[in-house]
């Protein structure tokens, strides 16, 4: 009996987060779980019930981090961008072309696959359920952080006007959900290409097209005649 209420009760999972260090482990640990059904089910099929399972805490503890699956995810996906960004600021240190600027950005977007699949329903789904603060304070960190990447794009690339770094992010971002949509298609959509010679048109490498609009967009600046020098 005693045995099987300690199973049943896992003092560990059961016991009340007080401290802040305490809230930013449980935090941390329903971040963690979220991030493994994501990537062993998908988006659709997680749960706020799956998340709260796989930690055995109580569904009700979960919303007390996180009120909705939306809000979760859009946590998760700060996290994505933010390594995103840390990466691109570190690759701005040292010195770089315009070809090896574009192939960082295409190299680093296609090795960072749930990013891709997190702005797939960035807009479309995670921002359309969460409250006024959530989305501010999410939206916010972009802005800082597309700004200060942005000006050290204009800083690191010659020739390119003022404020062209935080607009190709911008259309960067675009791109990039576009593409990734493009490129993982429905299965039954993906087997009519494969079984459709016609059909090859739609059969799309991600980080080829992505790397061909870059370039493209490197070119001719907001208006300019700039040519790749690398």
């Amino acid at each position: 009996m005693h045995g099987a209420r300690a199973r049943k009760h896992p003092p560990a999972i059961r016991r009340r987060a007080v401290s802040d260090d305490q809230k930013a482990r449980r935090r941390r640990a329903i971040l963690e779980a979220a991030l493994e059904l994501f990537d062993a089910v998908g988006f659709e099929r997680v749960s706020m019930a799956a998340v709260a399972a796989r930690i055995r805490l109580a569904k009700g503890t979960l919303y007390l981090y996180f009120p909705t699956r939306e809000a979760l995810f859009l946590a998760l996906l700060t996290e994505q961008f933010e390594a995103f960004f840390d990466a691109l600021d570190a690759a701005l240190e040292r010195p770089l072309s315009r070809s090896a600027f574009v192939d960082h950005l295409v190299r680093d977007l296609r090795d960072r696959p749930r990013l891709l699949r997190l702005i797939a329903v960035m807009h479309t789904v995670l921002e359309r359920n969460v409250d006024l603060d959530t989305a501010i304070g999410f939206k916010r960190f972009l802005a800082t952080h597309a700004q200060h990447s942005g000006a050290r794009i204009d800083a690191r690339l010659r020739g390119v006007p003022a404020g062209f770094g935080l607009r190709l992010l911008l259309w960067l971002h675009a791109l990039a959900i576009g593409l990734h949509h493009m490129a993982t298609p429905a299965p039954v959509v993906r087997q009519a290409i494969q079984a459709d010679p016609r059909l090859a048109v739609f059969d799309i490498d991600f980080a080829r097209e992505l790397r061909a609009m870059l370039i493209r967009l490197l070119q001719a600046p907001a208006g300019s005649t700039l040519g790749l020098d690398g």
